[in-house]
């Protein structure tokens, strides 16, 4: 039998085979589904049209609903999505429920504060960046709305067997560089569809002691070069965090010695320098020190890329005892609750206020273009998040520059993009 990757070991052992290749078309048990209110409707369009009337889900343990995009509601149509989820959830006596309130936020987080995201595992949600949680080790893939809807009443997904892109990382980041660049530079050379198909697989010396949040960054971010998936070895962080949840079993998979990645890249961290990606594409890359000064009216901390606490506290370390520049506004959006928390706990809320930082409530905000900072026409935003297509943050006639929090910190104080 012809070696294997991780990734495919997971799909192999959930579809009942003891080999799949790429490119094979498989049918494999899940998980865990999710999914969050902005979907709602159509899902459960898709999920009576296939189940019919009264249906049941496959099993209400496996499955996780998020209030995190529209909450608090900016509509009477928000409204009406979240009382459906509500209602659903209620009728299906579903297990796990996030709604807004004392612990909510962006799912994909969410679902690995909670440990729902176990290694070996294929977890699948209606949105893209579900790839994220595969900093566990598990198989995490975004999937259509009516792909979504069949797997909650069946349990399964018919998917396609990834190739597998290997990215080998080698040496330690310089001060003032992280995760964040790495991550934007592999999405400038490969392209949006340069891992179309593919899994990301993640290597390196450097992995064994990477943070969680700095793992999920990476994971998060590899689907802006179209990748079905991306994964990692766990390392002792991981383990470490599970075994806190009370997880104690649970499959990790290795690749195999001698399996042929369709393609390699290996990165040296020492020779990378602050990164950006400008409008309006996130594979649209340079490092800083190519450009000109480019004039910021916004900075926006937050997303599931750019909202952990270890992303908060980047910035918070980056900005000092300095303050935004006039006519710099900025605002912090925690991705959950319990970030949200922490800050309070850190002291970091209060510091943030007297410098004039807004600090909104949990969830997508901006990021989704919808509220919580949208834009404003000619206006330049600097932003952690993960994408800045034309108009994703609510506005086509501004721009959307990506960075990383110390980058960001170090920009708000100038009043335009700076990397000190």
């Amino acid at each position: 039998m012809k070696p294997m990757s991780m990734s495919q070991k997971i799909l192999a052992n959930k579809s009942g085979k003891n080999y799949v290749e790429a490119g094979e078309h498989i049918v494999v048990d899940v998980d865990f589904v999710y999914a969050h209110e902005p979907v709602m409707k159509v899902l459960l369009d898709k999920f009576i049209e296939s189940f019919g009337e009264g249906a049941k889900v496959f099993d209400p343990k496996k499955i996780a609903f998020f209030q995190d995009h529209l909450m608090p509601a900016k509509s009477v149509d928000a409204m009406d999505m979240v009382q459906l989820m509500d209602q659903f959830v209620r009728d299906q006596e579903i297990t796990h429920y996030f709604p807004y309130g004392k612990n909510y936020g962006v799912c994909h987080i969410i679902m690995m504060e909670e440990a729902l995201a176990l290694p070996g595992e294929i977890l699948v949600a209606c949105d893209s960046h579900t790839v994220t949680c595969g900093a566990f080790n598990c198989f995490a893939s975004g999937l259509g709305v009516f792909d979504i809807s069949v797997a909650m009443g069946s349990g399964q997904a018919w998917l396609t067997v990834p190739d597998t892109i290997r990215i080998d990382l080698t040496g330690q980041f310089k001060t003032g560089v992280g995760v964040k660049d790495l991550i934007l530079n592999v999405v400038g050379e490969l392209g949006l569809d340069g891992a179309r198909g593919c899994t990301i697989e993640w290597t390196g010396d450097i992995l064994e002691s990477m943070s969680i949040s700095d793992r999920s960054t990476l994971c998060n971010m590899s689907v802006e070069a179209g990748a079905t998936n991306s994964i990692m070895e766990l390392n002792g962080v991981t383990r470490d965090f599970l075994k806190s949840q009370g997880v104690e079993s649970y499959n990790e998979f290795m690749t195999d010695p001698g399996y042929e990645y369709a393609k390699e890249m290996t990165i040296q961290l020492d020779h990378l320098e602050p990164m950006l990606a400008l409008p309006h594409r996130p594979d649209n890359v340079k490092s800083i020190g190519q450009i000109e000064k480019i004039p910021i009216h916004q900075v926006y901390v937050g997303s599931c890329t750019g909202g952990k606490f270890e992303d908060i506290e980047e910035f918070v370390l980056a900005l000092g005892d300095e303050r935004p520049a006039d006519g710099t506004r900025v605002i912090l959006v925690p991705a959950t609750m319990s970030i949200y928390k922490k800050m309070l706990e850190k002291g970091y809320i209060s510091g943030l206020l007297e410098k004039g930082i807004a600090v909104e409530s949990p969830g997508c905000k901006a990021c989704y273009g919808v509220h919580g900072g949208v834009t404003g026409s000619g206006e330049n935003c600097l932003a952690t998040i993960n994408r800045n297509f034309l108009g994703r943050m609510g506005n086509p006639k501004s721009s959307v520059y990506l960075s990383s929090p110390f980058v960001a910190a170090k920009s708000a104080i100038k009043g335009y993009i700076s990397p000190s």
